[in-house]
């Protein structure tokens, strides 16, 4: 039997066919398949938000005299009724407790600070510095060489010196070497360097300290023990 061939007419109209075919098949497909998402309107977003954490969500007291976060993410509040861990989530409180010698040595908590390590530093109104253990989950007190227990500031400079600032002066602490020394005004006469009530630290780029005192701002080289006012005029 002879094979049939289309003429070219009916081949035409064969293609014609199945364009329309397609094209109802994409119409179809395109009813079917969710439509794309309007644009999200991110306008209500624009301005920054704040949350209140206090008593109610979970503080200890709501007296915050200082912040920090860990490498762990976890951030932590000094307060004046305690240390706070805060998750995001949850708060987990730490007190001082005189018959556990791993527990803060103060619960007012007056400054915070994590070192390059990671370390955590507590400083406390009156019971000085301790430093907490993550692995053990406890405090460990650090007060040698320290002339005043009222912490102010904590500070690690570029060689891992910590510094300690206090109310009655600033104390260094070399970790490589075991060695301290405590750092207070020089004198009584009205012109000394402030070296007291030292509520802040910066590094600055030739090492030297800018200390923030109770009584004004004082230039410190570590290297030649001279400590400079600084006029704010």
């Amino acid at each position: 039997m002879p094979a049939l061939i289309p003429s070219p007419r009916s081949s035409h109209l064969i293609v014609q066919n199945l364009r329309a075919c397609c094209a109802v098949a994409m119409l179809a497909l395109s009813l079917l398949l969710p439509q794309t998402a309007p644009a999200a309107d991110w306008s209500a977003f624009s301005e920054p938000l704040f949350e209140r954490l206090g008593r109610e969500q979970g503080l200890p007291n709501d007296v915050v005299g200082a912040i920090a976060q860990d490498r762990a993410g976890f951030v932590w509040f000094g307060t004046g009724g305690g240390l706070a861990r805060f998750d995001g989530h949850r708060f987990r409180h730490y007190t001082s407790d005189p018959g556990n010698p791993d527990s803060l040595p103060d619960t007012y908590v007056t400054a915070l600070h994590v070192d390059p390590k990671g370390v955590l530093w507590v400083g406390t109104n009156a019971g000085g510095l301790a430093r907490y253990e993550a692995a053990a989950d406890r405090f460990v007190r650090a007060n040698e060489g320290l002339q005043n227990l009222s912490i102010l500031s904590i500070l690690t400079d570029a060689q891992g010196r910590l510094w300690t600032g206090t109310v009655g002066g600033v104390h260094v602490r070399d970790p490589a070497t075991g060695t301290g020394r405590f750092y207070t005004r020089r004198g009584p006469e009205p012109d000394s360097p402030p070296l007291d009530q030292i509520r802040d630290m910066v590094e600055l780029p030739d090492g030297g300290l800018l200390l923030a005192s109770g009584r004004g701002l004082v230039r410190f080289d570590p290297s030649g023990d001279l400590a400079t006012p600084v006029s704010l005029g």
